[in-house]
């Protein structure tokens, strides 16, 4: 996902693959964006993170913006 289009799907359903496979041999999963967070690396590079809410539980992951899609192929 790019920066740009974050606002677009705030609240909204997005993919990501977190390398677990689940009951269907799919480790593609649905999560809710909630938030974008802007973090500095101690070199000072800035990097994007997305907030994803879990759909049927109460957690959120923090994981790179760019390996978060909008579909889910």
């Amino acid at each position: 996902m790019e920066l740009k289009q974050v606002k677009a799907m705030l609240g909204k359903i997005v993919y990501y693959d977190n390398q677990q496979l689940n009951m269907s041999g799919n480790s593609i999963n649905e999560y809710v964006l909630t938030g974008c967070i802007l973090r500095r690396k101690p070199n000072g590079q800035l990097y994007y993170q997305a907030e994803l809410k879990e759909l049927n539980l109460n957690s959120l992951v923090i994981v790179p913006l760019e390996k978060v899609k909008i579909t889910k192929n």
